[in-house]
């Protein structure tokens, strides 16, 4: 009879003689091949799909997997709809189930209800769009061993996705990791686990980076426990004692990104049955404290602990959040088991607890508050539509419908239809999902937006405006104040007084107001400006207040890093002293653009940002993520009457507030630029540009000035050291500084080459002359050669520069070459393009100019570029360049770019074409053509080539093996590197068409390829 048992338990009756009846077939399962199993059925017609389970993972318990596989039925017999074969496969089990297309009805109900052992799970076929209708099915199963193979079924059989819904209050504390790697990222990750010894080709390897990011998964799952452990310690949990039992498993999927970058994705289920909140406080503690400050013990360091603690994800920690199942598969990639329970038996689900959970753990230490928020109060529709209208003003979303979700009482869930780029407040991008909470209190007539993955409290949007009589109006307006007015002047004095009472803080804060030529009871009058209503004449004081800054200031000395120090030592108690205080130093030091906050500091306040903030973590330049480490703190005080032995008495109660700087700029008003340019000649009223141009050091000067009025050293250096003597080359150089220094904004597209066999002849002198007292050093940078500026990846070290200095053009021939274009390009484009290490290109505004010392006629840049031959008169005369230093004092050099500026042209400059550059252009060709025109004019040349007349014409001919071999020696007497053979033909070929390659019949039996030149080619003993 047929062994198969039906779901009530009951023995299938057909086929008595047989132990398998036609209706439930015997699976065959194949031989394994290399750990991996592959079960398939053979049948009389072709199936659909003839793999039942694809591979299995190695970690995956093959006991799980092989009673999945027992109950797969026949593929002949399975459904080609992905819902059908769930369904299929569901009725051959124990247990009750249900499917549905959503999970709750239109109330706050499920579908189905929720009984013991019953699990709910999301089922997603990834191969059909977001949008697609068939895309989602949830799953009522009320049996555990039926839950855990259907989703083993769903992963590995339907190669879809499969999620357990969290459904109660307590559940097991578990880890959603996402870590997407560049390449930057992807290397110092790969370092940190012990892949330093790595040839960096390796890192290009798909198999290689699979291996390794594998076992880099690994490692990360002991970080992450490791932290949970610290935690718990650190907060008042023993561990040997309350964690005897404590176990956890852990899955992988790892996969390339379609932008070539790598992602990581872990999820950690671990045997702590813990409420919601509770899980939260833990995993807040691991993400903003534990990994940052435990770095040595985890084994991690600096260059990816951002990474780690970025890639923890909090959303799903919540009532109806979910977490992917083991063997689940997205778009190709199964999440496998890389670590099971080292005590087998316990429970795969989130939701079920078991013999061997740990949940009776003290953290009363975490502070954490078990009472949900519920603002579930009743708010009518059409105070509900009014508000909508006004959704624009949310900051950084996309479109989204409203009826996609209906009101329930004061919540709203729109569902996103467009991406959104960077939400302010978890600075993270959303795409099709409804993470935007709406909050409607009709009681204080506001509506308040909110981003569910954010801790910030949400913002309003909307305020309702009471309908006012205008009579009453009218009385309003004739109604004087100031009584009121003075109160709060006062009141603010009294609590800036209050929140800088102590002297380290009074002289932390002169510090930085001395920098912007203030002092401190200035400033104090400013922040304490009486005649502004509290709250609503705030954008008011800023715009009398605070001067709009649009261009960087070279002299500017304030350090970020007091600012930061102040903000984080100080309590303000007034919110109106904090936002005032908040609003004057983020307008000094940052630059605000309609898309993001941009850093504003060069020279003093960009060196430290790359030496000091950046290595401890605290700040990242160019991102918005900065302003979140910050947290500021300020008090609110509410004054209630309360009656006291018959007597009212006031008592006012304070409340300490705190919030990230970020979130507090985003309710400020703060002035931003739409563009971000490198000008010099910026307009102080242009309001919508923001130049990053620091201006020349040089103190402009009217009035004419001659030759005669400036050092004698200083024009003989120019004339007689930098010119020869030679005056039209002075004419030329004078108007190409002066181009330089009065047009600031445009560029004369040369490069100007100061040349000389000999070295320690003063040509560098020329670069600390315009940088240090004319440019600014922050306007100039200096290389060692064109590879460290035009190599392959550019260089980002010339943004925003003036003057691009060379020491040496190039060493070689092949390193000049292999820049010409770049060369070329930077010289001549607008724009310039350069790659930081691991990362992509980017574009920016060319600015440079480029000057260059060189001490070889290695090559130039036609019709690009002058050279100049620097005079040897004073080589190693340190005595003449001392003085000559000396004497090129900042009014000196006031006074020579005043004496440049009568000789300023139009732009772009033509070069001036000396007998150097002619040396230079004849030196920079190819060997190969210096070799043809050798052979082609030298009469000595020892190339013996073969005479034949022809009827069609006389010609000469050489084999190859022949003409090559002279090439050769012709190299070693010329100190040439020779190229190849199959190259030397083509280059050949290229630089001399005249020279051709044909088969010819050397002699009757004979027919070979041969060089073929014409008969007048070689030189003739008479023309030598």
């Amino acid at each position: 009879m047929c062994n198969f048992k039906k779901s009530d338990g009951e023995q299938c009756k057909l086929a008595p003689k047989k132990d398998r009846c036609s209706k439930h077939p015997e699976v065959q399962v194949t031989e394994p091949v290399i750990g991996i199993e592959e079960v398939t059925t053979s049948v009389e017609t072709a199936p659909v799909e003839t793999t039942i389970v694809e591979e299995i993972p190695v970690e995956a318990e093959p006991s799980v997997v092989e009673d999945v596989v027992r109950k797969i039925p026949a593929a002949s017999k399975m459904s080609n709809n992905t819902w059908a074969k769930c369904k299929e496969f569901l009725s051959n089990q124990n247990g009750t189930f249900h499917m549905e297309r959503r999970m709750k009805k239109d109330s706050d109900e499920y579908c189905h209800k929720l009984e013991r052992d019953c699990s709910i799970i999301r089922v997603e076929d990834t191969s059909l769009q977001s949008k697609h209708p068939e895309r989602r099915r949830f799953f009522w199963i009320y049996n555990n061993a039926t839950a855990r193979d259907f989703a083993v079924f769903v992963g590995l059989q339907l190669r879809c996705e499969a999620h357990e819904i969290i459904t109660q209050e307590r559940i097991r504390f578990f880890f959603d990791i996402d870590l997407a790697l560049d390449e930057c990222a992807r290397m110092h990750m790969l370092e940190c686990f012990g892949f330093e010894d790595c040839e960096p080709d390796s890192f290009k390897d798909e198999e290689y980076l699979t291996t390794s990011f594998d076992a880099c998964a690994k490692r990360l799952v002991e970080v992450y426990i490791r932290a949970v452990e610290i935690s718990l310690e650190e907060n008042g949990i023993n561990i040997d004692q309350d964690l005897s039992m404590f176990d956890y498993m852990a899955t992988s999927r790892n996969r390339f990104l379609d932008d070539g970058g790598y992602k990581i994705s872990i999820h950690i289920m671990t045997n702590l049955f813990l409420t919601l909140p509770r899980c939260r406080a833990l995993m807040s503690d691991i993400k903003e404290n534990v990994i940052v400050n435990n770095t040595e013990v985890l084994g991690i360091n600096d260059l990816v602990v951002d990474h780690i603690m970025d890639a923890i994800d909090c959303q799903q920690l919540r009532f109806r959040g979910s977490l992917s199942m083991p063997f689940s598969t997205k778009k190709g990639n199964t999440n496998i088991v890389i670590r099971d329970y080292s005590i087998p038996g316990q429970s795969w689900f989130i939701n079920q607890m078991d013999q061997f959970c740990t949940h009776d753990l003290d953290m009363s230490k975490y502070n954490v508050v078990e009472a949900r928020d519920d603002p579930m109060f009743e708010t009518s529709h059409s105070f509900v539509a009014e508000a909508l209208k006004h959704t624009s003003l949310i900051p950084c979303i996309g479109d989204f419908e409203i009826n996609i979700l209906s009101l329930k009482k004061s919540l709203m869930r729109p569902r996103r239809i467009r991406s959104s780029p960077t939400c302010p407040s978890c600075g993270r991008g959303h795409d099709n999902d409804n993470t935007l909470l709406l909050i409607f209190d009709e009681n204080l007539g506001i509506a308040k937006w909110k981003c569910v993955r954010s801790k910030d409290r949400a913002t309003v949007f909307y305020q309702h405006v009471a309908d006012v009589d205008e009579s009453d109006l009218e009385a309003f307006a004739k109604k004087e104040l100031p009584a009121i007015k003075a109160e709060v002047d006062d009141l603010l004095e009294a609590e800036f007084n209050a929140t800088f009472s102590s002297e380290r803080v009074q002289q932390k804060l002169m510090e930085l107001v001395k920098a912007l030529s203030m002092t401190y009871v200035d400033f104090k009058n400013m922040i304490c400006a009486p005649g502004y209503e509290y709250k609503t004449e705030t954008p008011y004081w800023a715009e009398e207040k605070l001067s709009i800054k649009n261009q960087l200031k070279s002299d500017f000395s304030a350090k970020y890093q007091t600012f930061e120090h102040l903000l984080k030592s100080l309590t303000f108690q007034h919110v109106e002293i904090m936002s005032r205080f908040v609003m004057f130093f983020v307008n000094e030091f940052f630059i605000f653009t309609i898309s993001d906050y941009k850093n504003g500091f060069l020279k003093t306040r960009y060196e430290f940002i790359t030496k000091e903030i950046k290595s401890t973590r605290l700040f990242i330049p160019y991102r918005i993520e900065s302003f979140q480490q910050i947290t500021i703190q300020w008090v609110t005080k509410t004054e209630t009457t309360k009656v006291v032995n018959g007597e009212e008495k006031s008592i006012v109660t304070e409340k300490m507030q705190t919030n990230k700087l970020g979130s507090i700029l985003t309710t400020l008003p703060f002035h931003r630029f739409a563009d971000i340019q490198y000008i010099w000649d910026h307009d102080p009223t242009n309001e919508n540009v923001f130049s990053m141009a620091q201006p020349y050091v040089f103190e402009p000067r009217d009035g004419d000035v001659s030759e005669a009025d400036l050092p004698e050293s200083i024009m003989h250096y120019f004339i007689d050291v930098l010119c020869h003597g030679d005056m039209k080359q002075w004419e030329w150089l004078r108007s190409y500084l002066a181009n330089i220094i009065h047009q600031p904004n445009e560029r004369t597209g040369v490069c100007l080459v100061l040349y000389s066999k000999a070295k320690r002849l003063g040509k560098s002198t020329l670069y600390k002359l315009l940088s240090s007292l004319i440019l600014g050093t922050h306007n100039c940078t200096m290389a060692n050669s064109l590879s460290a500026i035009f190599g392959e990846r550019g260089s980002p070290h010339t943004v925003g520069k003036k003057l691009v200095w060379f020491e040496e053009l190039a060493e070689s021939k092949a390193e000049f070459r292999s820049c010409i274009e770049r060369f070329k390009a930077g010289v001549t484009d607008r724009t310039t393009s350069y790659r930081k290490l691991y990362q992509e290109y980017a574009e920016t505004i060319n600015t440079n100019e480029y000057i260059a010392a060189t001490n070889n006629l290695i090559g130039v840049l036609e019709d690009r570029m002058t050279v100049f031959g620097v005079s040897a008169i004073h080589q190693e005369d340190q005595l003449f360049y001392a003085k000559m230093c000396g004497e090129f004092t900042p009014e000196v050099a006031s006074k020579f770019c005043a004496y440049l500026k009568k000789y300023t042209t139009s732009l772009p400059m033509k070069p001036m074409k000396t007998e150097l550059y002619y040396k230079m252009l004849e030196n920079s060709q190819e060997h190969i053509q210096t070799y043809i025109d050798h052979i082609k004019t030298d009469s000595n040349s020892d190339l013996n080539p073969i005479h034949r007349p022809s009827r069609k014409g006389d010609y000469w001919f050489m084999r190859p093996q022949d003409m090559f071999n002279h090439y050769i020696v012709w190299c070693k007497n010329n100190n040439e590197k020779p190229v190849d053979q199959t190259s030397f033909k083509n280059k050949l070929q290229h630089f001399d068409p005249a020279i051709t390659f044909a088969k010819l019949q050397i002699t009757k039996d004979c027919k070979a390829e041969v060089y073929r030149f014409p008969p007048d080619y070689f030189p003739t003993t008479e023309d030598a």
